[in-house]
């Protein structure tokens, strides 16, 4: 059998010291000329609706090429926010500098939604639902109770209802 060269060995990595010492070049680290810039306006906020959102001073900034929000890009954008950090609305600019103003000149309302974090607080029936008209963990059961089966031995079905059963 042939001698293996890399598998199973150690490998030094060719950049690897560029990378520890801050010296690689990424992607955003070139800046084109003619390229474009995009700041993300994020939202503050666990769980929310944005109610209104107000564009029109940014899009009126010198330099701004494109404002998107859920109103003219559903698919990127939603009028629902799940998240901390979830996307508001996106600015394409001339420059960064341009981009951060014009970001700054958005106007958003929004209604925040309760929410939990964590998954005993989740799984309660109570709990306020992630995506209206979806209940939260409708097969949480289900899920707790084959994670503690050995996986040997599967699931056990019912013939006539196709469900699974509980073993005690």
């Amino acid at each position: 059998m042939a001698e293996l060269k890399s598998i199973g060995k150690s490998v030094r990595q060719k950049d690897g010291r560029a990378r520890v010492t801050g010296e690689a070049k990424y992607y955003a680290d070139f800046i084109l000329p003619g390229m474009l810039q995009t700041r993300i306006l994020r939202s503050p906020y666990p769980a929310a609706d944005i109610i209104s959102i107000d564009t029109t001073e940014a899009v009126a900034v010198a330099g701004v090429r494109l404002v998107m929000t859920h109103e003219n890009y559903p698919k990127a954008f939603r009028k629902s926010l799940y998240y901390v950090g979830d996307l508001v609305a996106a600015v394409v600019a001339d420059d960064e500098t341009i981009a951060e103003e014009a970001m700054g000149l958005i106007k958003v309302e929004y209604e925040k939604k309760k929410f939990v974090v964590s998954l005993e607080d989740a799984i309660k029936e109570d709990s306020p639902q992630v995506f209206e008209g979806v209940a939260n963990c409708q097969d949480w059961a289900f899920h707790a109770y084959m994670s503690d089966r050995d996986p040997e031995t599967g699931p056990v079905q019912d013939q006539d209802t196709g469900r699974v059963q509980r073993l005690r």
